[in-house]
C-alpha cells in the first residue's frame, strides 16, 4: 500500500456501526479529517442503519392502511365469486335488522319482559320485506340473541345472519 493511500473501516466494524448507529457517526466525526474512507464507510453504515428502520415503518405503515381500505366492509363475506353494490346494500340492511333484534330483545330483558326470540326476529325482518327461512339455530341467552338464521329478501336473495359472531353472509 502506498503512503497516500487511505484504508476503509474492517467489515466487523461497519456492523457494529450499523447496528449502533452512534458509534459510527462517533467515528465518521472523529475520522473525518484524518482518513475519509474509513470516516465515510463507518459514516455510511451507520446512516444505513438509522435509516432502514425508518423506510421499514413506513412501508408498513402504508401496507397495513392499505390492507385496512381494502377491508372496510369487513363484516360482509361472501361464498361467490364476488357481490354486486345492491347485494352489499342488501347485506348492510341485513346487519342493521340484526342489531335492531339484538336492541328489541335486550331491551325487553332488561324491562322484565323478555320476548320470544324468534317472534322479534320474524316481526322486524318482515316488517322490512325479508322472509326468515330458517330460525331452528336460534335462541337467546340473558336478552342476547345466539346462533345463526337465514333469510331471503324479495330479491330471492339468501343471507346467513350469525348472531353469536356479528357476521353475515351471502348464500
Amino acid at each position: 500500500m502506498g503512503a497516500d493511500q487511505e484504508l476503509k473501516a474492517p467489515t466487523i466494524l461497519k456492523v457494529v456501526c450499523f447496528f449502533i448507529p452512534l458509534v459510527g457517526l462517533i467515528i465518521y466525526a472523529c475520522n473525518i479529517s484524518k482518513n475519509k474512507n474509513y470516516a465515510n464507510s463507518c459514516g455510511i453504515a451507520s446512516l444505513v442503519g438509522l435509516l432502514l428502520p425508518i423506510v421499514i415503518a413506513v412501508i408498513v405503515i402504508v401496507s397495513g392502511a392499505i390492507y385496512s381500505n381494502s377491508l372496510k366492509n369487513d363484516s360482509v363475506f361472501t361464498s361467490g365469486q364476488g357481490i354486486s353494490v345492491e347485494e352489499q346494500n342488501e347485506i348492510k340492511s341485513v346487519e342493521g335488522y340484526m342489531e335492531q333484534a339484538k336492541l328489541e330483545l335486550l331491551n325487553s330483558y332488561h324491562n322484565g319482559n323478555e320476548q320470544n326470540v324468534h317472534y322479534v326476529i320474524k316481526t322486524i325482518f318482515f316488517k322490512n320485506n325479508y322472509n326468515v327461512t330458517n330460525s331452528a339455530n336460534i335462541s337467546s341467552e340473558n336478552g342476547k340473541i345466539i346462533g345463526y338464521m337465514t333469510v331471503r329478501s324479495q330479491k330471492g336473495n339468501n343471507y346467513m345472519v350469525d348472531f353469536s359472531n356479528n357476521i353475515v353472509t351471502k348464500k
